[in-house]
């Protein structure tokens, strides 16, 4: 069963695993060239990674712009809210 067909609060494991390995390889991305040989690497694909696995949920039906607009709203939002209070 593909990952767009999914109930909504079931997990996917591998989709889990994937991002779980992104995530560490953001970690050794932040090491810098403590990080050796593996640092260019990895800077190869770390961030496409997270957009791919991204887009493994977008919805079809759902209408480009007014997705923007909310995800657009969730992240803006608390950036200005979080950026006053600080």
């Amino acid at each position: 069963m593909s990952a767009t067909y999914q109930k909504q609060n079931e997990r996917i494991y591998w989709v889990d695993a994937l991002r779980f390995i992104a995530m560490f390889l953001v970690y050794i991305g932040h090491l810098g060239s403590a990080a050796g040989r593996i640092y260019g690497f990895v800077y190869l694909f770390h961030v496409p990674l997270f957009f791919f696995i991204s887009g493994l949920f977008y919805k079809e039906g759902a209408k480009i712009v007014a997705t923007i607009k909310i995800s657009f709203t969730k992240l803006i939002v608390p950036y200005f809210y979080y950026s006053i209070l600080s």
